[in-house]
């Protein structure tokens, strides 16, 4: 954790105090607390005409604090919900807050528990609970369509709560993402390109751990296109097989007979090298799509992780959704999101909230999935009334 301004923070303890004290009398209402270091501030209360106290109004007040007051030197955003570490899930004063000229927003909870007489009682001195995007960056600021209006998920609680998560992990391993860009552009600049996307989709299609048939030279050096064309069809299929099931591939003798044809196919349009160029020539990304969609094996996830492996610029706007992504989903509430489109436009609009591309946040959701669950379930931003 970074270092906290102790003006922030006093400004926190302030606001986390004035909310124990409101929620406890029974004002459950989130509300926005503005200051300056001195002299007068703002404070909003966020209510809705109904009455309803939930998730999206939150997120309501976070869209003010992006649009508004950017005069003041602080912003606190303070609810009332529970708090989750190792599992315990505990009753909390939320305060999410930020300075004028800071880089990184922080969220705090006050834990707090009812005695057996009936009474609200603090437990413990408020905590740092995690970095969070700092809502008063250009770069968190969520982008406009064309035409102006809000793109469909902003108003969506659990769209603001994994892009939390990710711009926290994406900080974390940034250098490490850069060096997957790099990887990324010179796997793209290879003139066998297309049969090493091949090989690594097949090596990858149901189980990560096959990645070793690429990763391996033992195995890499029998499946590369140069010494599979030395061989006969007949003979070129048995090394395939016998490779993948070395290199504890699922489906080896599956998948091995889909690259001999694939391999085939290669052949009978010239090289890698030409199929290469004839992909370069396919203009945009949806061509580009139907285009690897032709190889055996290749559906939605793998026709766009082939060229998001390559960082190519047509998908730099692109999620490759599998099981990693769905379990995610299913931690923040979204099962009912089946749709491959519907799936990867809400995540779009989650990366776009956390100011990262959609490329970068595909990337830590499918490296560092474990770190995003455990900051997804370290808050539980339920609102309670």
């Amino acid at each position: 954790m970074l270092a906290i301004d102790p003006a922030l923070q006093g400004k926190v303890e302030e606001a986390l105090t004035l909310g124990f004290e409101c929620f406890s009398a029974g004002d459950h209402d989130p509300f926005i607390v503005f200051a300056k270091d001195r002299g007068s501030g703002a404070l909003i209360d966020l209510k809705t005409t109904d009455g309803a106290i939930d998730e999206a109004l939150v997120d309501v007040g976070r869209h003010l604090i992006q649009e508004a007051f950017q005069s003041a030197r602080f912003y606190v955003l303070v609810w009332d919900g529970y708090l989750t570490i190792d599992g315990q899930r505990q009753d909390a004063v939320f305060a999410e807050a930020g300075r004028t000229g800071g880089n990184t927003g922080f969220l705090f909870a006050q834990r707090y528990m009812q005695t057996k007489r009936g009474k609200i009682s603090k437990v413990g001195k408020p905590l740092l609970v995690a970095e969070v995007p700092h809502l008063w960056l250009k770069s968190f600021r969520h982008p406009r369509r064309h035409d102006g209006l809000e793109p469909p998920s902003y108003r969506d609680a659990a769209c603001h709560r994994l892009a939390q998560a990710a711009r926290a992990v994406y900080d974390a391993h940034r250098s490490d993402i850069e060096q997957k860009k790099k990887a990324g552009r010179r796997h793209w600049k290879a003139s066998d390109f297309i049969w090493e996307a091949l090989l690594i989709s097949a090596a990858t299609l149901g189980n990560s751990r096959g990645s070793q048939l690429v990763k391996k030279e033992e195995f890499h050096s029998r499946v590369r296109w140069d010494a599979l064309a030395k061989l006969s069809k007949n003979r070129r299929l048995t090394v395939l097989k016998r490779t993948l099931r070395e290199a504890s591939v699922r489906m080896p003798d599956i998948k091995a007979e889909r690259l001999a044809r694939n391999f085939q196919l290669i052949e009978r349009r010239g090289s890698p090298e030409t199929v290469k160029k004839d992909l370069v020539n396919t203009k945009g990304r949806n061509a580009k799509i139907a285009f690897l969609k032709q190889f055996e094996g290749i559906g939605n996830k793998y026709s766009r992780n082939m060229m998001m492996d390559a960082y190519h610029v047509d998908f730099l706007d692109s999620i490759a959704i599998d099981r990693r992504i769905r379990d995610i989903l299913a931690t923040i509430g979204k099962k009912d999101l089946t749709n491959y489109q519907k799936i990867e436009s809400f995540l779009i609009d989650s990366a776009r909230i956390a100011g990262i591309e959609p490329w970068e946040l595909d990337r830590v959701l499918y490296s560092w999935k474990d770190e995003i669950l455990k900051h997804l379930c370290q808050v539980l931003p339920a609102i309670q009334r």
